[in-house]
């Protein structure tokens, strides 16, 4: 099978249909290949000079028709005869693997995937770099794909190519749009031994892209022949973008027909430039005499309109182009030279693609140059008129400037001043005066600002431009410019002649600039054109120039029409015009109001159907470009509000990007220290939530010097906090692995325990996990105190930790410790006066782990504000509200809970008449903690312990001295803690939630 007229693009093959055969011949021991059918009927040559070109004579529902031109002038196609065998399984797979005569046979699957290669492909040498490409299915993502060839090097710099890329016809996809600039989305170029494709299409569907080729050093294969075939699919894009404006013939980039012409850049030495402001500056080597001369389009802007952001110039054996391009895009750049040596017509050498990224985007547009070159034009040598200085920028420092030139007496020289500054326009003035050959321009320029001097020569009845000066003003200074004698100095003269000006530190006024020329672009079919004309057209010219011919210019009248005024532009032929409206004023100068591009197209031509460029309208563009930066900046500061980093980093992202990436940008600065200190505070936390004490203590050293805006008081105060007690903690641990194991013997002697005794026992054991049905009587007790070894009360709680406990275990045991204070323990038994003290501290420990950070379902980027209890109660009893966690109410509640856990004010219940209840106020009187070491504040060691009156007994579980279920001991939080225990009949688990646990508003 071959893959002839019925074989379809990147389908799966159809053997009946591509079915076929050819022939093997037996010549000098060895077998050759031959298809005579191919070389004689099926294969036609393909020139290549309309190639797949799209004819917009009518548009179908599905596709676009489009013809190719085929020819053939050859009588037969030699390539077909004994062909090479790895040449000819490009096309032919015969069924029997042997006949294709390889050391290695292909598989049928792999043929159906390769790439449709023709036979010029290989009579040019050109090969698939690497096994790279070879496949003819060309998958883009996001409409972005690249195609790689390598070239022969000894005849790569013979080597043309072009390419065509059009929509097959088994897409059901079409856009009108951009299907007829499709061509305009591949940009190839050439280089050395490279050839390079790269897309970027804006559209959806199945495309087909065929490259040609030919080797204008070989007299057989000077004409373009189809060389491969590409099935390209592109998805749906994320959003549509028009194609590039142009597509030229010789690609991007540098390339044989640059070093041809003698071109050479210096600065930008490959195909695509990009910029973050628009702001560019091209040196280019070339003679003076190549004449170069550039064009710049866009999608984004008109093409009129951006003639007012590029400027060409020729300085000290450079050609050098700047540009200030106004809007984020993509930009093309066409330069073009004549060739000295050749004498011929100006042919494009050099092509760059320009991306403006749009971070920013600043309305500086150069004020009117003529042709957008500086220096003189081609006109300037024919009349005889040249400058006496050969600077063509000018910068003063006084505000006044000089410039001379010289021309013939007889010829009438015209001039024209111009400044995009409306104040500048207005306080500018020049003056001109004529001595023989010598003409000079005196020039008053106050405000500081650019300025152009344009130069005009009148040729019959025609103004024809000679020269173009750039003047660099500083503004008026105090002191005057001085006599006739200074004249020289005020001339001015290049600020840098290196040959590099620096045109982004030019003096400018406080008001915005505002273009005064108008332009724009016109398309057209007609061979007439109607353009507004000013209301007041007295001294009025108009002149119309075809861009190929500008001896040809005519001037075009102005006519009245319903009820305005119009000029009727006449089109002969199809091509581009530049239509121009200028003011005369009485002193000879001119006024440039208006300079229009027309395009007159051939109606059949894909131009024609190209869709219309937008009006760039730079004072809107600028207002919705500051209203978006604002809005950026304060989506930065709302993100820098809200404390969230992952809010922060986005927006820093959207406002690095489009409006400032400075260091040294305040709010960039404070996002970044707002992300830093939430960072460290990400890491305080985790440190809070290990408990390790030196971890905790970089931490929150760390965290202090990092407390930007002091967003994290709450956190340190609340670290601090819990370093104390765990400092506390780790003392109290080391002051129980000291004692003394014998002084628990006298625990283990009572038979029946004194008042209080038990209690605190069973607090202890009920801490360290034991449930209360192995404490509810005193020998069971007993008998745990007695354990040994791990098992040991003593190493029991050296290992405990608070977070273990559950709160409503917690309040248990703080229900049988609470009538009696250390002092009453103390006085019946130092032993037992120990335990009362450990168990008091861990029991705050449990509450404070309780209402704090949170522990570990504490989430930093899910909480905005924590919160806490600040717990107070009136003579009413009624409690307060939930308060923020502030200084403040962090103190008044550390205030509140001074005595272990009690509101200050609270009264404790007298004794009933059974005895039973909470000691009298004379023995509940709480003591400041002293300072000294466990064992001496307890007397726990093996001395005699003193006797005290006994305490009366605690009162039974479930009965309280208040007469209820609650006990009346409880604080305000622990109360409402017993009662929601008591309503859910479950306990809180060992959960650590964010704040005070559970919410009891719900």
């Amino acid at each position: 099978m071959t893959k002839n007229s019925a074989y379809k693009l990147g389908e799966p093959l159809n053997k009946k249909a591509i079915k076929a055969q050819w022939n093997a011949v037996y010549v000098k021991d060895e077998w050759r290949l031959i298809d005579v059918y191919w070389a004689t009927t099926c294969v036609e040559i393909n020139s290549g000079d309309t190639p797949g070109e799209i004819h917009m004579a009518k548009y179908t529902k599905r596709r676009v028709e489009r013809k190719v031109k085929l020819e053939h002038r050859e009588p037969v196609d030699e390539c077909y005869f004994f062909t090479e065998p790895y040449h000819l399984v490009w096309t032919h797979l015969p069924d029997d693997e042997k006949w294709q005569l390889l050391p290695h046979p292909m598989k049928q699957s792999e043929f159906e995937k390769l790439v449709y290669v023709r036979e010029r492909m290989h009579e040019l040498e050109v090969e698939f770099p690497a096994k790279k490409n070879r496949r003819v299915n060309v998958f883009l993502k996001q409409g972005i794909g690249h195609i790689e060839l390598d070239l022969p090097p000894k005849r790569s710099k013979f080597l043309r190519f072009k390419y065509v890329f059009y929509r097959s016809k088994g897409s059901m996809e079409d856009d009108k749009d951009v299907d007829v600039l499709l061509n305009n989305c591949v940009k190839m170029k050439q280089t050395g031994t490279n050839l390079f494709f790269d897309f970027d299409v804006p559209v959806c569907g199945t495309f087909n892209f065929e490259i040609y080729g030919k080797d204008a050093n070989h007299p057989d294969l000077q004409e373009f022949d189809l060389m491969c075939t590409y099935s390209v699919r592109a998805p749906v894009p994320e959003k549509k973008l028009l194609p590039l404006p142009d597509n030229p013939d010789i690609g991007w980039g540098p390339n044989m027909t640059t070093l041809k012409s003698g071109i050479k850049p210096i600065t930008h030495k490959k195909s695509k430039i990009v910029t973050d402001d628009g702001i560019i500056e091209i040196k280019i080597q070339a003679p003076k005499d190549s004449n170069l001369t550039m064009e710049t389009r866009s999608g984004v802007v008109d093409d009129a309109t951006l003639t007012k952001y590029v400027m060409l110039r020729w300085e000290e054996g450079h050609y050098i182009i700047n540009t200030r391009l106004p809007k984020a895009g993509h930009y093309i750049m066409k330069i073009n030279a004549r060739n000295p040596k050749k004498d011929t017509e100006v042919e494009n050498v050099l092509n760059y693609i320009i991306k403006h990224n749009g971070k920013q985007e600043v309305d500086n547009p150069f004020p009117h140059i003529e042709n957008n070159a500086l220096g003189p034009s081609e006109n300037a040598e024919k009349l005889g008129v040249r400058a006496v200085f050969s600077e063509t920028i000018v910068r003063t420092k006084k505000g006044n400037a000089i410039v001379e030139i010289e021309a013939d007496e007889a010829t009438e020289i015209k001039h024209e001043i111009d400044c995009t500054n409306e104040d500048a326009r207005n306080a500018m003035m020049a003056t001109a005066s004529q001595e023989g050959r010598l003409h000079t321009y005196n020039m008053d320029l106050p405000v500081a600002g650019e300025y152009t001097l344009n130069i005009y020569a009148k040729k019959e009845s025609n103004v024809v431009h000679v020269y173009s000066f750039l003047i660099i003003s500083a503004g008026k200074q105090k002191k005057p410019l001085g006599n006739k004698s200074d004249r020289s100095k005020s001339r001015g003269s290049l600020s840098n002649r290196s040959g590099v000006t620096d045109f982004s530190n030019i003096p400018t006024t406080g008001k915005s600039n505002t273009p005064r020329l108008i332009t724009k672009t016109f398309r057209t079919k007609e061979v007439e054109l109607l353009v507004p004309a000013p209301d007041d057209t007295t001294n009025i010219v108009a002149t119309l120039t075809p861009k190929d011919n500008q001896n040809e210019t005519v001037n075009v009248a102005p006519l009245r029409k319903d009820g305005s005024n119009w000029f009727n532009v006449p089109l002969a032929s199809i091509g581009e015009y530049n239509f121009d409206v200028i003011t005369q004023n009485p002193d000879g100068s001119l006024n440039y109001v208006a300079k229009y591009k027309i395009r007159r197209l051939d109606i059949n031509s894909a131009e024609a159907n190209e869709p219309e460029q937008p009006a760039f309208d730079p004072d809107a563009h600028f207002k919705a470009r500051a209203k978006k930066k604002q809005a950026m900046v304060q989506g930065l500061e709302e993100a820098i509000e809200s404390k969230n980093a992952g809010m922060i980093e986005k927006a820093m992202m959207v406002y690095t990007a489009n409006v400032s990436n400075n260091n040294q940008d305040q709010l960039l600065e404070r996002a970044e220290q707002t992300l830093k200190a939430l960072a460290v505070r990400k890491d305080l936390l985790n440190a809070y939530e290990k408990r390790h004490i030196p971890t905790l203590e970089r931490r929150l050293n760390r965290a202090r010097a990092c407390n930007y805006n002091k967003i994290l008081d709450s956190e340190i105060v609340l670290a601090s906090r819990l370093l104390d007690r765990l400092n506390t903690l780790k003392n109290l641990r080391k002051e129980v692995m000291m004692t003394d194991t014998k002084a628990l013997t006298e625990l283990k002697r009572y038979t029946c325990p004194p008042a209080g005794i038990h209690e605190v026992m069973s607090c202890t054991l009920l801490l360290l996990g034991h449930p209360p049905w192995e404490i509810d009587t005193w020998p069971k007790c007993q008998g745990i105190i007695s354990r040994t070894g791990k098992e040991s009360i003593k190493f029991k709680m050296a290992d405990f930790d608070p977070r273990d406990v559950p709160l409503d275990v917690a309040l248990d045991g703080k229900d049988m410790i609470d009538p009696y204070s250390e002092k009453q323990i103390h006085d019946v038994s130092p032993t037992a006066a120990a335990f009362h003290y450990w168990g008091t501290r861990q029991l705050k420990e449990v509450e404070a782990t309780a209402v704090s950070l949170g522990g570990k379902n504490f989430a930093p980027d899910d909480a905005t504000e924590l919160e806490t209890i600040a717990e107070s109660e009136g003579s009413d009893g009624t409690s307060t509200e939930v308060m923020p966690l502030t200084q403040e109410n962090l103190n008044q509640f550390d205030k509140s809970t001074n005595q272990n856990g009690h509101a200050p004010g609270q009264k404790t219940s007298p004794l009933r008449p059974n005895g039973h209840g909470p000691p009298s106020t004379a023995h509940t009187q709480s003591q400041k903690p002293s300072t000294r070491p466990l064992s001496d504040r307890t007397g726990m060691t093996n001395g005699t312990s003193r006797t005290t009156p006994p305490l009366p007994p605690i009162t039974p579980r479930g009965l309280y001295s208040n007469g209820s279920n609650t006990p009346s001991t409880l604080t305000p939080r622990g109360i409402k803690i017993f009662e929601y225990r008591n309503t859910k009949k479950k306990g809180f688990g060992n959960q650590r939630k964010l704040g005070i646990i559970p919410d009891w508003k719900g």
